[in-house]
């Protein structure tokens, strides 16, 4: 699962994959559109509720934050909302 937002000036990326171990981990990548400014940052869950809960939580809070979700992929599907660039 892959979900991208963005601001006018910032980016946020994140996506929930299993390691080979059987955790899931969310990684995390904010950025700025116009500097080299960012970070990265991973979480690892023993459960795959916990992560999923997780990944809504960070979505409301960039949604709160100004970011718009422009685009979520689910295994090897890719979905684009209706009204973001392309």
């Amino acid at each position: 699962m892959l979900l991208e937002f963005r601001t006018d000036r910032r980016g946020y990326t994140m996506w929930l994959e299993r390691d080979l171990f059987g955790a899931f981990v969310l990684h995390r990548r904010w950025y700025g559109l116009y500097n080299r400014r960012g970070g990265t940052k991973r979480q690892v869950f023993d459960d795959e509720q916990r992560a999923l809960a997780e990944v809504e939580r960070l979505a409301r809070v960039r949604e709160r934050h100004g970011y718009r979700l422009l685009s979520v992929a689910v295994g090897c599907q890719y979905a684009r909302r209706s009204g973001s660039p392309p």
